[in-house]
């Protein structure tokens, strides 16, 4: 029997070019209106996506075998993407918003439920929503929650975080051009909504993309090779016109999550591998259901959101979304978990 292979913890980040355009499809029932949203951050679906898809263009074939079967069989899994802040090298990470943050009872329980994204230092020291509002915390952009101190040490004076803006969606009209008489009812004007990462370099910040993955030690130098590549060549739909490009791609080694006995919450969409694993709670997003040319629609699947909580750490699934005519369609659905401060397990201290 071989020995167990090592693993890698690390985190990527990918460093935004001022205004840089991506868009995110979500599920949509009907064709026509595919384009008319876009999602916020990088599910770990699509990441997982567009890792694969490039690295059977760029790897040779047993060293793609081996990514694939390290994550679809192995222990290697990733989280989603969600947003930073740097300047200089001083950092700031959102995580997805625990999804127990919307059972506090708050006065103003509508301004806390539109915040989505909490920083480190909420989510580490337990900071819970009934201090959001509080004189040691900013809410930026309505969305995100930081304290004042991670502010300050980011080098951001205070008379900015009034107007401080990460991302904004901007909503475009297209005209689809007619190509061949097949074409013809797809022809016409169109709305393609697109996210648009904000320009602060007159102050020296940027924004970021990070997400955190394990894997396999003997591939995390293909798994960085790919990485660049996508740095490089962008992320999402529409590449081919939108400014998708990253400016750099860095990659850090974190220390292991300790999560074996204590509750967690995920960092990326999860599809829980049966009943035993849905001990938790998280909200329910739908993905898949592209259209595949003529051989109609894929097959949807229920997942997990990120910011989902769990009392034992589940392993996640790998589903199968196309039939038996169509090319073969898998939507990753593997577990990432961190572990979570116990102000965030659910109202009365316990998890399901």
């Amino acid at each position: 029997m071989g020995s167990e292979p090592s693993y890698e913890h690390v985190q990527f980040q990918l460093i935004c070019q001022p205004l840089q355009q991506l868009h995110f499809g979500n599920y949509c029932r009907e064709k026509d209106t595919a384009l008319e949203d876009t999602g916020e951050i990088i599910h770990a679906d699509t990441l997982f996506s567009a890792i694969i898809s490039t690295a059977a263009e760029q790897l040779e074939k047993d060293q793609f075998d081996r990514l694939l079967t390290g994550f679809t069989g192995g222990k290697s899994s990733l989280s989603s993407a969600c947003y930073g802040l740097k300047k200089e090298e001083k950092l700031l990470r959102f995580y997805p918003k625990p999804v127990t943050a919307d059972f506090f009872k708050v006065p103003d329980g509508k301004k806390i439920k539109r915040i989505r994204y909490v920083s480190d230092g909420i989510l580490n020291q337990g900071i819970t929503p009934d201090q959001w509002s509080g004189t040691d915390c900013v809410i930026i952009q309505r969305c995100f929650v930081a304290l004042k101190k991670e502010l300050e040490d980011l080098g951001l004076k205070e008379q900015i975080w009034k107007d401080l803006e990460i991302f904004r969606k901007e909503t475009v009209m297209k005209v689809q051009v007619q190509r061949d008489a097949q074409a013809q009812n797809d022809a016409g004007p169109y709305a393609q909504t697109n996210l648009v990462l904000a320009d602060h370099s007159a102050i020296g910040l940027q924004v970021f993309f990070w997400f955190e993955a394990c894997i396999d030690a003997s591939l995390f130098p293909p798994l960085q090779l790919i990485m660049q590549i996508i740095a490089a060549s962008g992320i999402g739909g529409e590449r081919s016109t939108l400014n998708s490009t990253f400016e750099e791609c860095f990659c850090v080694q974190i220390n292991q999550h300790e999560i074996a006995t204590s509750p967690c919450m995920a960092l990326g969409l999860t599809i829980p591998k049966g009943e035993d694993e849905f001990k938790g709670m998280g909200r329910i997003i739908t993905r898949g259901g592209r259209r595949m040319a003529s051989e109609g629609k894929l097959k949807t699947v229920k997942m997990l959101e990120e910011g989902a909580l769990f009392s034992v750490p589940p392993e996640g699934n790998i589903v199968r979304l196309s039939n038996e005519k169509q090319e073969l369609t898998y939507r990753y659905g593997k577990a990432y978990c961190i572990p979570i401060h116990q102000n965030f397990h659910f109202p009365n201290g316990t998890l399901l």
